[in-house]
């Protein structure tokens, strides 16, 4: 079930303390609602109730999803406070979590990018061979900087790759069907054994063929 700690936070902008809803443990099966929301970003959005200043609260969650057989559990790179995070092996009490993906991500783009992946019943191996793949690997192939590309739904039913530079979209490539089906058989033998599945792994991948 999905887990809420509320605590209290200083606003960085007034200084007033304000409320604020943390996810510990969000199970998408028993609150949906919650899905949108964090692909929306606004599970981490804090807003202060005095003077109205927004910021994001980078926090560790676990994602839970029966539906699509999937656990993602969110560390954040930058965050010590981990006392709170629910465990795998809480889950397993529960659920057969054999049957289960299970990844492990420490950046919340990363962590909102694979929840969209799997909730549209997508493999995160074959989006991130794609991206691979549909990297430009020469200064003259394109005409643009950035830093990494992010999978995202473009209205009811297309997908696309935007290209982010210094958090900004400066670019996008869509996804076809046909390449997507060719990525997911090229990655069907990998398995699901490892748990961090990202550009670096999928270079290992694509040097081992």
């Amino acid at each position: 079930m999905t887990s809420i700690f509320i605590s209290s936070l200083n606003c960085p902008s007034c200084g007033e303390v304000s409320s604020f809803e943390r996810y510990d443990r969000i199970d998408v099966s028993k609150t949906p609602q919650f899905r949108t929301s964090l692909i929306d970003w606004e599970l981490f959005k804090f807003t202060c109730s005095h003077c109205g200043h927004q910021i994001i609260i980078d926090y560790p969650t676990l994602y839970v999803d029966e539906e699509n057989k999937v656990i993602i559990q969110y560390l954040p790179s930058n965050c010590s406070d981990l006392g709170s995070v629910s465990s795998i092996k809480k889950v397993a009490v529960e659920l057969d979590i054999s049957k289960y993906k299970y990844r492990v991500v420490t950046n919340l783009e990363d962590f909102v990018e694979k929840v969209q992946i799997f909730s549209e019943g997508m493999d995160d191996k074959a989006i991130e061979f794609m991206k691979y793949l549909k990297s430009p690997n020469e200064d003259e192939d394109i005409m643009f900087s950035y830093e990494h590309m992010v999978f995202t739904k473009e209205g009811s039913v297309a997908y696309q790759f935007m290209f982010i530079n210094q958090k900004e979209a400066v670019a996008s490539l869509n996804i076809s069907r046909e390449l997507y089906l060719e990525s997911l058989e090229e990655v069907a033998e990998a398995g699901d054994s490892e748990y961090v599945i990202d550009n670096g792994w999928a270079e290992r991948f694509a040097c081992q063929g």
